[in-house]
Formats: structure tokens, sequence, C-alpha cells
């Protein structure tokens, strides 16, 4: 879901887009100019000779980032920004349970005060964020702007819309556990 707008939106900017995925057809039908399926390939050996300036996380997690750091296929100074938090199972009932934040939030300050240092700082100068979202009203006069120029296609899994029973929601969230949606997974609640 998330990787098929950000396609879009990098395209719409001009960006040159390398997506990791299983589905090659609907990526280059969203603009991707290359697509690596990563059962296939290993994108960070790939584009060791052509690094990228920046790498958007949306399924991975820390394992990732580790990978980025190391990597010429992610060039010194370049950016790794986490949308997903993967690796921490995130079950907090309160605000005195967020303690799974510690970890990218450490990364993501060791980052950005070693990277001022330059190429021969920790990682290279690489730097770590992380992308938490937050829509403001400018966010969505720009968002809604897109859609309605026809600029970002809403990609709907093939296997939605799921039930609004036990089972369905089950299905869907499952779907998503394994990263196997290929666009937005739906629950339909009411006809």
């Amino acid at each position: 879901g998330v990787g098929t707008v950000l396609v879009q939106l990098l395209k719409s900017e001009g960006a040159h887009v390398v997506a990791t995925s299983t589905a090659e057809g609907l990526m280059k039908g969203l603009g991707a100019d290359e697509v690596v399926d990563y059962r296939v390939k290993d994108v960070w050996r790939e584009y060791e000779s052509s690094p990228f300036d920046l790498v958007i996380d949306c399924a991975v997690g820390k394992q990732a980032w580790y990978r980025a750091r190391s990597s010429p296929a992610l060039r010194p100074g370049g950016r790794f920004v986490a949308v997903v938090l993967q690796d921490w199972h995130i079950s907090a009932k309160k605000l005195a349970d967020m303690g799974f934040m510690l970890p990218p939030l450490w990364r993501t300050l060791l980052t950005s005060c070693t990277s001022l240092l330059g190429r021969n700082s920790l990682y290279g100068g690489k730097r770590y964020q992380m992308f938490l979202g937050g829509a403001t009203p400018e966010r969505m006069e720009r968002a809604c702007k897109l859609v309605a120029d026809k600029k970002i296609k809403c990609v709907v899994d093939g296997a939605s819309p799921h039930a609004f029973t036990t089972a369905g929601v089950r299905a869907a969230m499952t779907l998503h556990e394994d990263r196997r949606g290929k666009g937005k997974i739906v629950v339909q609640v009411a006809e």
C-alpha cells in the first residue's frame, strides 16, 4: 500500500525510482523505472556501483538499515528513511509502554549528529530517519490535489475487500503481516 503511493509520489517529483517488489508489472505501471524482485536478486549487491541517495524502507525494518549502513549501495551522506518499525511488535497500552521507540530514536539521533562530520563519520555519513507521518491540512490538501489531478492511483489488493468477520479480518491481517498485499488491504465494514 505505502510502496505503491511512494512510487507515484517520487515519480511526480521527477525521481528515478527503483522498487523492490514481486509485482514488477504493477510497479512499472505506477512509474517505477526499475523493479528488483527481492526473492531473486540482492538489491544491495545489485546497486553497489550506482548507489542510491535515498532508500525508503516500507517492509523490512532494522535489518534493512543494517544492510544499508554497510553497503556501498547507499552513498556516503545518503538517507535511509524507515516507514516501517516492523522489528518492534507494538502492543502499547499506554504512553509508558512506548519503549519500543527508543532504538529507532537512538539511530536517528546518532546518525544525525555524526553525519555532520562527513564521509569519515560513523556509517560514512549515512543518516537514518523514522517517518511516522502525520496528516496536516497542507499534506491532506496536496494529497487530494494529486488524486484529483490523477497523478496518484489508489491500488487495492486483489483479495480485497475482506468481510468484516473474524475470519475476514484475520485473513486481511495475515496478508498484511506476511507483506503479501499488493496495494491497500481493505476490510468492508458496511455495504
